[in-house]
């Protein structure tokens, strides 16, 4: 028993002749068109991490928005007038619907990157 590991990627000529490490060293040294071919598995874990860097930045909009929604309600309250439950209970919806409005976009942008 052995395993065969293949590489995530082969690089071919523009006739599409898959090229080995010295074809592909002559082609490059003329400066020929080379295409390069990802494996079903490199695109799946290139999907992966799209999707890990759009959870993170989805994360960093959803934090940057509840602390300037907090700075703004902060703003507006003039001096110790409003109840701290009443701050807590607007704070609340706002991440209650900033959590239902990210979770909507990121569903369709899986949807739209599927559909591709």
């Amino acid at each position: 028993d052995h395993f065969e590991v293949q590489p995530p990627f082969t690089f071919s000529n523009d006739r599409g002749l898959v090229l080995e490490d010295l074809e592909l060293t002559e082609a490059v040294e003329a400066g020929a068109i080379i295409v390069a071919h990802l494996s079903d598995t490199a695109m799946q874990e290139l999907s992966r991490r799209v999707r890990q860097l759009r959870n993170l930045q989805w994360g960093l909009v959803h934090q940057q928005l509840e602390k300037t929604r907090v700075e703004h309600a902060m703003q507006r309250l003039p001096g110790e007038s409003r109840p701290e439950s009443l701050l807590a209970e607007q704070f609340g919806e706002l991440r209650t619907e900033l959590k239902q409005t990210l979770s909507w976009r990121l569903e369709r942008l899986e949807s739209s990157m599927e559909d591709r």
